[in-house]
């Protein structure tokens, strides 16, 4: 009997639940016969052998590995600051349209790290990161771009840093699983897990 094993990943920028095949996402390795479940969920509640969950961390009742810190940072594309040579200074960018999403770190909180006034909301507001990020490709505006979920298109030249001023936040991505419970598929996971997804 083959060993089936399965895993979870939940996380602000997933929307559906769908069985994905995961076979081939690490050369040669024991996941050819696994699956792997995208949704929110709680391995103790439905049984998986650990899921991705992005948080603050300290989840009573389940073991949490950290995976990736998150930090935060503007970030827009590329068009829109060609014209900006200076927008490495905070207060530059009161000049262009703020994009908001409704995570704990803010525009209010960026500013005030830099030192400077939050400048009235002049730009739209998402409920989701994901799509605040499209809307500053799509050039809509600067938005505050959460590393992690950022990076893919920072590597692609979709979207530029045009600060170098970061601060952290409240919310890391975790590995969480049924206390005691470890194997060696789900630290393969995980190592793939840090090597092409989550990697910055």
């Amino acid at each position: 009997m083959e060993d089936q094993r399965s895993c979870i990943a939940g996380c602000p920028v997933v929307s559906a639940k769908s069985p994905a095949d995961a076979s081939g996402i690490v050369n040669g390795a024991r996941l050819a016969d696994q699956r792997l479940w995208v949704a929110l969920s709680d391995p103790l509640r439905d049984g998986f052998d650990c899921c991705i969950r992005y948080g603050s961390g300290g989840w009573p009742g389940i073991e949490a590995d950290c995976l990736a810190q998150e930090t935060v940072f503007p970030v827009s594309a590329p068009a829109l600051i060609a014209k900006e040579a200076n927008a490495n200074a905070a207060m530059d960018l009161t000049r262009l349209p703020l994009i908001h999403d409704l995570m704990p770190v803010g525009w209010a909180e960026w500013f005030a790290a830099a030192g400077g006034a939050t400048p009235k909301s002049n730009g739209p507001v998402f409920s989701d990161s994901s799509l605040a990020l499209r809307a500053a490709i799509d050039g809509l505006g600067v938005v505050l771009g959460r590393s992690v979920l950022a990076s893919p298109d920072l590597v692609a030249g979709r979207l530029v840093r045009i600060s170098k001023r970061v601060i952290a936040s409240p919310f890391s991505y975790w590995l969480v699983r049924v206390p005691g419970q470890r194997d060696g598929l789900v630290e393969l996971f995980s190592r793939w897990l840090l090597d092409h997804v989550l990697s910055q």
